[in-house]
């Protein structure tokens, strides 16, 4: 380090980096819905205290890298063990309702009925194409442990098995997740409930929420890296930064393109795998499987999975399904966490 010029490239890389960095440390964007909202939010410190991204990973497209890997690592190495509770609906289908084994008080199969208990319920909504084993959230699962709650999560249908009826949805079906709140409280009728849900949960807590009492059992929630507009929002998968390419600031994010590319590619031949094929028999007879099996992209198979869901048309669908048409009539506290180029 006595090279003068050694010294100087030295100084200005530091110069440089905090520099960069320096600009990226910022406030939250804060939106409240309401007056009481508002005050609801001035209690919590960390929405109105500076964040630091991390300094090694300051990029904010770069974080979907060890997010993504960290999921993976959850699913081998999972920091949580689960009881399955097994919850019929209306239809006669069943979904799997994991719950956290270290969670005091659990029965084999779900929670003791105990009509007096006040312990609060976390239900998690996992992202797509995932389950309680590989849920990247499950950060949360130890948080709430550590409160005395009792946690578990919600699989969607086709998640956790094959189905048995011809019924499936990418983003959950609201009434779906009303009928296991209904069972959790029959149980436990004086308990409160909260929810987070993580990407492709998200539009389905917001959808809860926007849908109102009819079928909202939770006192508040939380939607981490939301997709509001599922008209579009898979489209962006990989598109944004192929688009965003060629300005300056992204040129040097190319391996992020390629990156996305090959994970969207690697979602959509597991999908096609674990949903469609899997399930041949009670979904090829339904209007859209082929062109499903045959999409090019994960925005292309949802407009084409509208049948599945129960819908007449892919117009349909969305205005049935979409949380943007929701998100924005809540009348219960929901908190939304995106990045700002979401």
């Amino acid at each position: 380090m006595d090279d003068p010029k050694t010294v100087g490239l030295t100084l200005f890389g530091i110069a440089a980096y905090s520099f960069f960095y320096a600009r990226l440390i910022a406030k939250p964007n804060v939106i409240a819905g309401n007056d009481e909202i508002k005050e609801l939010m001035g209690q919590m410190p960390a929405l109105h205290s500076l964040y630091f991204p991390p300094p090694y990973l300051w990029q904010a497209d770069a974080q979907l890298i060890p997010y993504t890997l960290k999921g993976m690592w959850y699913k081998h190495y999972p920091n949580s063990k689960w009881y399955r509770q097994m919850v019929r609906l209306t239809d006669g289908e069943e979904l799997a309702l994991d719950w956290v084994v270290s969670s005091p008080g659990m029965a084999i199969d779900g929670l003791p009925s105990d009509p007096e208990n006040t312990t609060p319920v976390l239900m998690l909504h996992h992202g797509a194409f995932c389950d309680s084993a590989d849920m990247p959230g499950q950060d949360y699962v130890q948080e709430a442990l550590k409160r005395g709650w009792f946690v578990c999560a919600l699989n969607r249908r086709g998640h956790a098995g094959p189905l048995t009826r011809p019924k499936w949805n990418f983003f959950g079906c609201p009434d779906d997740v009303h009928c296991v709140t209904q069972s959790i409280l029959q149980r436990r009728p004086k308990a409160k409930l909260f929810t987070i849900g993580m990407s492709a949960g998200s539009g389905l807590v917001a959808t809860v929420f926007g849908k109102g009492d009819a079928v909202n059992d939770f006192h508040a929630g939380v939607c981490v890296c939301p997709g509001f507009d599922i008209t579009k929002c898979m489209g962006r998968f990989a598109s944004f930064y192929a688009v965003s390419l060629f300005s300056f600031s992204r040129c040097v994010m190319l391996y992020l393109t390629i990156f996305c590319i090959v994970l969207q590619e690697m979602l959509l031949k597991h999908g096609k795998k674990f949903f469609l094929k899997v399930n041949k028999a009670l979904l090829e007879h339904l209007p859209g499987y082929h062109d499903c099996l045959a999409a090019a992209d994960l925005q292309e198979w949802i407009d084409h999975a509208y049948a599945m869901a129960g819908c007449e048309s892919k117009e349909h669908y969305y205005e049935t399904y979409n949380p943007n048409n929701y998100v924005y009539q809540s009348t219960r506290p929901v908190l939304c966490i995106c990045s700002e180029n979401g």
